[in-house]
């Protein structure tokens, strides 16, 4: 099976993971007026979510080293596709929440697996041009997803949403058992024991390269998720956009994050990575900086909140690709446990800043701009600590 081929059904598959997470959010205040419930418990649905989504990939990843990339896929997208009926016949918000964690739990292996799977296919700088083409795929879905829920929405409910999520889990179900062929040539077992699982886990949180390129996905994946959180909330009900307003607005982040992957794929192939990287921290910086300026000036509109978004957005996706790339190729063979702890780490803290953003008040844009501030300077105080200055002792010995 030809390369490009299975690149491209994969990076679809991984998008259904984001398509899952983002098509109703314009759809919080009317999921909150149905089931009469606050908006922090809406909220928590999407918390829920991402903590599916992250501690999943330590299932997923290990037993894809072990036993292949086919099975936990197709594992996963049958749960993905079992998570989107419940959602779409839930009766209250806890079995809303249930049907989530279940759909959590199978778009893991969309990502972990999916990831592995490119890694078994590229290597080095051609992975970081690939996961920018992928980062591309991930755009559109991030700009689609909402903007049609926006449109779902407003003519047919918040229910047909998780219809049409249901199909699309089922079909990415079938498409991949008849599609896809077996990626990993490094098949072992014993990866799979727990003294040799205990022992990989420690290789890779000793790494200081694996804790510096992981921090800082972390850090700027819980940036996102704080935006990802309070901007339904923040543009509806303060500023008063309508579900398919929103949508739009969703589209022109994305459309930043799609400038940036590609950008990105320009721009590796002249300059170092980790610059490429440290650049995406800056601009995240700028835009905090620049989301406070506008609170502090006493502006809350759509300009003030979509623009410094729409850079947060933009410098992530020069963060991303660099983070990967950098972070899994000193492992081709523990890629799935890799990855899964990666991705892991990721989404868990983002699920943490999600958490935390639900808690905060909803009619200001501060709690998203400090969130924006204090990712990049940890990312960069970590970065600096666990990656530049190892590389700067190995050249000067």
């Amino acid at each position: 099976m030809p390369k490009g081929f299975i690149f491209s059904i994969i990076v679809i598959i991984q998008a259904l993971g984001q398509v899952l997470a983002d098509m109703y959010l314009p759809s919080f205040p009317a999921i909150a007026s149905a089931f009469k419930t606050p908006m922090q418990n809406v909220e928590l649905t999407l918390t829920i979510y991402a903590f599916g989504y992250g501690i999943s990939q330590l299932i997923y990843g290990p037993i894809s080293d072990g036993y292949g990339r086919r099975k936990p896929m197709v594992v996963g997208l049958f749960l993905c596709s079992l998570g989107s009926l419940i959602c779409f016949v839930a009766p209250n918000i806890e079995t809303l929440l249930l049907g989530r964690l279940c759909q959590a739990l199978g778009a893991g292996a969309t990502l972990a697996v999916g990831t592995a799977i490119l890694h078994d296919l590229f290597l080095g700088p051609t992975l970081s041009k690939y996961m920018s083409y992928a980062g591309v795929v991930f755009v559109v879905s991030l700009a689609l997803a909402p903007l049609l829920g926006g449109y779902i929405q407003t003519y047919l409910g918040w229910r047909a949403i998780f219809a049409l999520t249901t199909m699309l889990s089922i079909l990415a179900f079938i498409v991949f058992i008849f599609k896809i062929p077996e990626t990993n040539q490094h098949l072992n077992r014993e990866n799979l024991r727990y003294p040799i699982l205990k022992q990989n886990i420690r290789t890779l949180l000793s790494s200081p390269f694996f804790i510096g390129y992981a921090s800082c996905s972390l850090l700027t994946y819980g940036a996102i998720l704080a935006w990802i959180t309070a901007g339904p909330i923040l543009l509806e009900e303060v500023v008063g956009l309508s579900p398919i307003e929103y949508g739009w607005v969703y589209v022109a982040t994305s459309v930043a994050f799609a400038v940036g992957a590609f950008s990105n794929s320009k721009l590796v192939s002249r300059f170092d990575m980790n610059m490429i990287l440290q650049s995406g921290l800056v601009l995240m910086l700028i835009a905090g900086l620049t989301m406070l300026l506008f609170e502090f000036m006493g502006s809350i509109n759509t300009g003030v909140i979509l623009g410094p978004a729409m850079l947060l957005l933009f410098s992530a996706s020069l963060v991303f690709p660099n983070t990967s790339a950098g972070l899994l190729h000193p492992f081709p063979h523990i890629t799935g446990i890799a990855s899964a702890l990666f991705y892991s780490t990721r989404l868990l803290g983002g699920a943490i800043f999600s958490g935390w953003i639900a808690l905060m008040p909803h009619d200001t844009q501060m709690p998203m701009g400090f969130a924006f501030i204090i990712s990049a300077v940890l990312s960069w105080v970590i970065f600096y600590v666990t990656v530049l200055s190892k590389e700067r002792g190995q050249v000067s010995n």
